[in-house]
Order: structure tokens, then C-alpha cells, then sequence
């Protein structure tokens, strides 16, 4: 899907799914957002290995796909955009992902195909993981941190969606499509 390329993988960032942990950004949105009631699909982007995620949307009857270019096979990957290409998600999640892409034309294919995605009406939320804040981006033993704040990713964003809002509560980045 991606036609530029990452100098360093996302591959071995997918902490989650060793941990068997779930990312904050399902319950924040279940539980303050009230938003997942059922019979809608989720395309979760860099959603790593694991079904943590899956299986807890799955018990609220909201279907999740998982679209992982290092973490997943090209042949599951070509069946998620099948699905979801031309507006086929209700809502898209983007967990710290972002934040471990050094490129940022990389980082706009992401979220370009988060658009692709989801359907006109539907909500794109994107979680960032900040690092140390520094702005700096390195190498890390799992791949690469940007260290941008939140806000810092806004441009990019814009640039893709320009309709974007904060909850600074729970620093998640909500996009109305």
C-alpha cells in the first residue's frame, strides 16, 4: 500500500501484543465516548499481532480489522483494504504509530489511508506516544521514536483531513470525516 519506505521498521514496536496488553484508545472510546454500540466495522492501522483489541470490540458486536504492514501477512493485509478501501470503516484507530515513523511522507500515507478508509460521518482517533518530548527522534532496541508531542503532528494531519479537534484529557486527536 505504502509507495515510500521506512529506513526503520515499525516491526518490533508492537509492545502490546507480547504483553498481551490493549491499547488505552479502545476503552477511552467506549467507555467516555459511548461510540462503539454495535453492527459497525473498526480498521485498526499498525494494530500489531495480537487480538486484544479484536476480541474486546468483538464483545461489543463492532467488527475490527487489523491493517499491519510489518506485523502482518501482505495476504491479510490485501483482504483489510478490501474491505475498508472507499469508506468501509465506521472508525479508524491509529495507536502510536505515528510517533514511530521517522518519515514523515511515510506518516501521511498512514493517515491518507485512514481517510481512505473511513466512511463520510465516521471518526478517525489517533493516539500518540511522546516519548521523552523532546522533539529529537533516535533509535530505540524496538526501532525509532520521534519524541514529538501531540501537537506537533498536527500539520500533517491537517494536511491530510483539516477538520481536527483534541481531548486533551485523554490526548487522544479525534477527526470527523
Amino acid at each position: 500500500m505504502t509507495a515510500n519506505v521506512q529506513k526503520i521498521t515499525s516491526q518490533k514496536t508492537d509492545v502490546n501484543y507480547k504483553s498481551g496488553r490493549m491499547a488505552s484508545t479502545f476503552k477511552i472510546v467506549n467507555e467516555k465516548f459511548n461510540r462503539w454500540g454495535g453492527d459497525e466495522t473498526n480498521l485498526d492501522i499498525g494494530g500489531g499481532a495480537g487480538e486484544v483489541a479484536t476480541n474486546y470490540l468483538d464483545a461489543l458486536y463492532v467488527e475490527n480489522l487489523t491493517y499491519d504492514p510489518y506485523n502482518r501477512t501482505a495476504e491479510h493485509n490485501q483482504k483489510v483494504l478490501a474491505r475498508c478501501l472507499n469508506g468501509g470503516a465506521q472508525t479508524v484507530t491509529i495507536n502510536n504509530v505515528l510517533n514511530v515513523i521517522q518519515e514523515s511522507e511515510c506518516r501521511k500515507e498512514v493517515l491518507q489511508l485512514a481517510k481512505d478508509c473511513v466512511e463520510n460521518g465516521g471518526t478517525v482517533y489517533i493516539k500518540i506516544y511522546e516519548g521523552n518530548k523532546s522533539g529529537q527522534g533516535s533509535e530505540t532496541s524496538k526501532g525509532y521514536q520521534n519524541n514529538m508531542q501531540t501537537m506537533d503532528y498536527f500539520s500533517e494531519i491537517k494536511d491530510v483531513f483539516g477538520n481536527v479537534s483534541v481531548d486533551t484529557a485523554h490526548g487522544l486527536i479525534i477527526i470527523d470525516a
